[in-house]
């Protein structure tokens, strides 16, 4: 006998070895507490006045799914088995029960893993009910746009979905079970509103996001050596070695003229353009890459004087001046930050 993840597991042995005693005998869950469930692992189970405040789907097929459930505002995670295809596509519904299935427990912490839909009867889905919306929030960039949400309902018979809270910049529509969401372009500050998706009784809250009206281009230079005479900055491009994927530098600090902007949809991750093309990280190691479109390993990220690759969090984006090699690359913290100066008229 041995233990995965916490739970004992038996093994040495096969079909041949096991005598029945006795079969179709009645299985009686044991009611018990969160704080008992370690103590009864692998055995049914039924744990009282369990609650969700928003409903959901209890598995996709072909995949297992993890929630947290509460018992008293203490959490606990219910497990649906892969296999367990019952689950499959089933709504549940937001709302507090009993909940019955096998103890288990993973990292010292006890779950619960329903056998079947009877041992989850108590959270079925009766009303019309949101069961998700896709995405869960919007964030638009200051020039506005158009997004859609798609709500997946249950029960929804001839009811039909609104959306409503949104003013300003903001406004929304709603045709079937999508809901549209137009943002036009914003002068003033950053905007965060509330959309409320409801069906009957059921709401789920969509938080949408614009960004402030940007001061103009934002055009900024990477510098070497981080001070020295602004002026003077040349084309990056003209500086790439494409032998050793670095960019060129020097002692006496060449700037070089790039646009920085966000990533749509992302409230920290950033673009690099240099002239019409894009400076980014492909593979872990010290070489940069250009492309003229936006592709994986072109999103940075900013913390401090830190520019980090966002698929290789452990880099960031230095000029070497060892042994007088001065240039640009993404080194794993060996050598000097960049600065970054923003070009005024």
């Amino acid at each position: 006998m041995y233990k995965r993840y916490d739970v004992p597991q038996v093994e040495g042995f096969s079909a041949d070895n096991i005598e029945v005693i006795s079969a179709n005998n009645a299985v009686t869950p044991v009611k018990v507490t969160l704080s008992q469930l370690a103590a009864f692992v692998c055995m049914p189970v039924t744990v009282e006045n369990v609650n969700i405040a928003t409903g959901g789907v209890w598995k996709d097929a072909d995949a297992g799914k993890n929630h947290t459930f509460n018992v008293a505002g203490t959490s606990f995670t219910v497990n649906i088995n892969k296999n367990a295809t019952p689950f499959d596509n089933q709504p549940y519904a937001a709302t507090t029960a009993s909940m019955t299935g096998i103890a288990s427990i993973y990292q010292s912490a006890g779950q619960l893993a329903p056998r079947n839909l009877e041992d989850v009867s108590g959270f079925k889905v009766t009303e019309p009910t949101i069961v998700e919306v896709d995405p869960s929030s919007l964030s638009f960039l200051s020039t506005g746009g158009t997004k859609t949400i798609t709500v997946t309902t249950a029960n929804q018979g001839a009811n039909v979905i609104t959306a409503t809270g949104l003013s300003g910049n903001l406004s929304s529509s709603v045709e079937g079970n999508v809901v549209t969401v137009t943002a036009i372009e914003n002068n003033g500050g950053a905007v965060e509103q509330t959309l409320v998706i409801a069906l009957g009784n059921s709401k789920v809250n969509v938080v949408v996001k614009q960004d402030a009206k940007e001061d103009g281009t934002t055009v900024n230079v990477l510098s070497g050596k981080g001070a020295g005479d602004y002026a003077g900055y040349v084309d990056i491009l003209s500086a790439y070695n494409s032998s050793n994927e670095t960019i060129a530098a020097n002692d006496e600090t060449n700037q070089y003229a790039c646009t920085i902007a966000k990533v749509e949809g992302s409230e920290d991750q950033y673009t690099i353009l240099l002239g019409s093309t894009y400076l980014g990280l492909t593979k872990d190691g010290n070489n940069l890459h250009f492309d003229s479109s936006i592709k994986d390993g072109f999103q940075w990220k900013f913390d401090g004087t830190k520019i980090i690759p966002v698929k290789y969090a452990a880099r960031n984006l230095q000029w070497n001046n060892n042994n007088n090699q001065y240039r640009f690359a993404c080194y794993k913290g060996t050598q000097v930050d960049v600065t970054i100066y923003r070009l005024t008229e």
